[in-house]
């Protein structure tokens, strides 16, 4: 598996790194950390011959230059400090990283296409001075722009010694069905817990009935909790009419979860899960860490 972290030393993506222990991820994985801070790095002016250059290169032109280099030197410790704390949760992982001189959302998106990690995380909020790492700015550009996985990263609020509780939004897409096997696919701790929640507006508006409707709902879920339970997870499935994003936020809320899952696209007749409707909702609204599994092979056809 690999994964790029997105670290700029706030308490938010320090709070994102201790996030990653809840996240079932595999004893070994390729991982990038990347801290990107938006200044221009020109060409080393501070080397250059005064005698020939002293008119070309103003001495504000040179303390400039000094200051981004600073805030530069600044990120590379900062990609070091968050390798190094990776490295120590995670002994096993291959862990390397990086500092760019760049806009943070560019400079992340940029290195998921040359990267192509499976999994991008980022925290909810940032540091202003490295990288505003702000949803509805860096993190909102990486939910839509981001060709894979997407984890908007909030950190734990219960105690350490309770399991791990996760929310599924599952609605037979294959976005959906992507989140499940990703979710099946993991090494979750021992006891942890699963709300498989199908949540869809009114039946009536898509002209279907609602009893043949109810039953296509029970039959994903029953094929849902069969698959999860077979690697081991406790799933309680729930059904529910309404508006998906609120039911999905009020029933994560309520439980005190850790982590809600959602596919990127969804089922038009059940839940509609677009980027810029329920995920998005989801992930700027939730209290706990919200992971946005893309359907890489969907992606790759829509491409071509």
């Amino acid at each position: 598996m690999k994964i790029l972290i997105a670290y700029d030393g706030s308490d938010c993506a320090n709070a994102a790194l201790a996030d990653l222990q809840c996240a079932g991820l595999p004893g070994e994985a390729e991982v990038m950390v990347l801290t990107a801070v938006d200044v221009f790095i020109p060409p080393e002016v501070g080397n250059a011959d005064e005698e020939t250059f002293t008119n070309y290169v103003p001495q504000g032109v040179k303390l400039a230059h000094e200051r981004n280099a600073l805030r530069f030197a600044e990120a590379e410790a900062l990609a070091a400090q968050g390798g190094e704390n990776v490295r120590a949760m995670f002994p096993g992982w291959n862990v390397k990283t990086e500092a760019l001189a760049d806009t943070p959302h560019w400079a992340l998106i940029k290195e998921t296409e040359k990267w192509k990690p499976d999994l991008v995380v980022v925290g909810s909020h940032g540091r202003s001075a490295l990288g505003r790492m702000i949803l509805g700015s860096v993190s909102q550009k990486i939910l839509y722009e981001a060709q894979c996985s997407v984890r908007i990263a909030r950190g734990r609020t219960l105690i350490a010694d309770t399991p791990i509780r996760l929310v599924l939004g599952a609605d037979g897409s294959p976005d959906s069905e992507a989140m499940l096997d990703a979710v099946a696919a993991r090494n979750w701790r021992e006891g942890t817990q699963v709300k498989l929640i199908t949540a869809a507006e009114p039946f009536f508006q898509y002209g279907f009935d609602p009893d043949e409707q109810m039953s296509q709902i029970r039959e994903l879920q029953n094929s849902a909790v069969k698959k999860l339970n077979e690697v081991g997870l406790e799933v309680t499935p729930i059904i529910k009419e309404g508006d998906p994003k609120h039911i999905l936020l009020r029933e994560a809320e309520a439980w005190g979860a850790d982590c809600i899952l959602l596919g990127a696209k969804g089922h038009r007749l059940l839940e509609r899960f677009l980027i810029g409707s329920v995920s998005s909702a989801v992930a700027a609204r939730a209290h706990c860490s919200v992971e946005i599994v893309r359907n890489r092979i969907g992606h790759s056809e829509k491409a071509e």
